[in-house]
């Protein structure tokens, strides 16, 4: 059966008849056109979308196992490849920085994030080419571009904590023992780096310290005979 009048949306059903006797109908409620479509919901939730010149990617419409981590993300976009070694190439070229909503995560070792934040925490992974600090300053162009991804995290996963520990032990007493831990919440990241050791390890390397962001370094001297302990600051760049 189909029931239309002029500015209602048509009415459609089947209806059963079972022998020639008079069917009577309840009376059918019809629904104007112009409050039918204030329902409609026009959505987009496309996997990839072009903006200008970022190519940003839904990370919920690719599928990765429970706890993995955004490398394991990476490896499922179109066009992004992750090596053995955690290096990324992106659009045939190598990505030299990954930020975490428009920052830098506990410096410029795209690794930090890449193996320590976990998929799900992940809502939108944007590449594009990022302008040299001189030209974001400038306004000027300088041509100079870098690879970058940047992770925009979901509002509710902008905290957590990761860190790593290594130790050593080797002959004639020797032994290194190096710890390092993070701890983020929104735009507050907080970190430490400790080093206990007897093999002339005393601190961070420049290589170390550009991949850490470190900002203020310190050493702590101990006596082995006496147990004393005295903590030295050297210059370093702040």
């Amino acid at each position: 059966m189909l029931a239309t009048y002029p500015s209602y949306a048509d009415y459609v059903d089947e209806l059963e008849v079972k022998d020639t006797a008079a069917v009577r109908l309840p009376p059918i409620g019809m629904v104007l056109k112009s409050k039918l479509l204030e329902a409609v919901v026009v959505s987009n939730k496309g996997a990839i979308h072009i903006k200008g010149d970022t190519t940003e990617f839904n990370a919920d419409s690719f599928h990765t196992q429970a706890g993995a981590t955004v490398e394991d993300l990476l490896k499922r976009l179109p066009g992004i490849q992750v090596d053995k070694n955690g290096k990324i190439t992106a659009q045939g070229e190598t990505v030299q920085k990954v930020l975490v909503d428009g920052e830098e995560f506990f410096g410029d070792d795209p690794t930090l994030v890449t193996q320590n934040l976990r998929a799900d925490m992940v809502d939108k992974v944007q590449v594009f080419d990022k302008k040299s600090d001189q030209a974001t300053f400038t306004g000027i162009d300088d041509g100079q571009k870098t690879k970058t991804i940047n992770l925009k995290l979901k509002d509710s996963k902008k905290n957590g904590y990761f860190g790593r520990l290594t130790a050593g032990e080797g002959t004639d007493g020797f032994y290194d023992y190096q710890l390092m831990a993070n701890y983020f919440r929104q735009k507050t990241k907080l970190a430490a780096y400790g080093i206990i050791s007897n093999t002339g390890k005393t601190g961070l390397t420049w290589n170390e310290r550009d991949n850490y962001g470190q900002s203020i370094a310190g050493s702590i001297d101990v006596d082995e005979t006496s147990g004393n302990f005295s903590l030295k600051h050297p210059p370093g760049r702040s």
